[in-house]
């Protein structure tokens, strides 16, 4: 989908501690800098469904494991994506594309993101868990 890229970012493992990269200006993914927050969610928790019709989204998962569900809004298809700090890579979320995003490590993951505008509630649509028929059963 071309609203959705998952891309292959540097995970450095040093004997004190890891080094997780995020995202820097030449990355074509980055746009420019709006704010980043982060996120936390407990394992089997789900936090669905958003929209945004202007933000891009640029996400890691540098604690944990979680499952993300996206609906792209404009080729009408569903796709799922798991990231982590095992599988370490950057997901970058266009606008008009629906997301929900669910905790399946056994401990509290961590969501780090960082977007090209302020959060804006009028640039936003919200919907419920069961918006989509999307299975949040764990696997």
């Amino acid at each position: 989908m071309k609203n959705i890229k998952v891309s292959k970012i540097n995970k450095i493992e040093l004997q004190e501690g890891d080094l997780y990269k995020f995202i820097d200006n030449k990355n074509k993914n980055f746009n420019e800098f709006g704010e980043v927050y982060f996120s936390s969610i407990k394992p089997k928790s789900v936090k669905a469904w958003k929209l945004h019709k202007k933000m891009t989204l640029n996400i890691v998962v540098p604690v944990g494991k979680v499952r993300f569900a996206l609906f792209d809004d404009t080729e009408k298809k569903m796709v799922e994506v798991k990231i982590g700090q095992n599988d370490y890579k950057l997901l970058t979320i266009k606008p008009n594309t629906w997301y929900g995003f669910q905790g399946i490590s056994n401990e509290i993951s961590l969501v780090a993101n960082l977007t090209d505008m302020r959060h804006d509630e009028k640039e936003m649509s919200r919907q419920s868990d069961d918006f989509f028929p999307f299975d949040w059963s764990v696997k």
